[in-house]
């Protein structure tokens, strides 16, 4: 039930941010928190109190801002300006054990899954170096 109210904040998204300058301010307001959260969870203690809610929103939200229509900036532009830090924390994060919900581990692996299914963004995958080290 959760996970179907999160899925209409996605769609809220996408209608709220059809604007291309609100669509690169939620964007960049993505790759901070994906870049706090990867600082963050170096620090055992403070990451356990991050709550769920917030590492939903960043992959909800990102997905919504890589399907928009039409796209707010190129897929090249988009892996360039702040894509590694997103996929440096759920290559990090999907076996992650301070994730207690199981439902977000399944949804940080599904999100690899989907990203390394388009050529573009798996050269992402492959040049990120803690994807490589998370894979040997």
């Amino acid at each position: 039930m959760l996970r179907n109210m999160f899925i209409g904040f996605c769609f809220w998204y996408h209608v709220s941010l059809f604007a291309s300058w609100k669509q690169r301010g939620m964007y960049a307001a993505c790759i901070c928190i994906s870049q706090l959260l990867l600082v963050l969870s170096k620090m055992d203690l403070v990451f356990s109190y991050v709550t769920e809610f917030y590492l939903e929103t960043l992959v909800d939200c990102f997905y919504v801002l890589r399907k928009s229509d039409p796209p707010f900036v190129s897929t090249g532009m988009f892996i360039k300006q702040g894509l590694g830090s997103f996929v440096t924390f759920v290559v990090t994060h999907f076996s992650d054990p301070r994730i207690s919900s199981t439902e977000l581990r399944d949804l940080l692996l599904q999100s690899i899954s989907v990203l390394v299914q388009y050529k573009e963004f798996l050269a992402a995958f492959e040049s990120n170096r803690m994807a490589i080290w998370e894979r040997n």
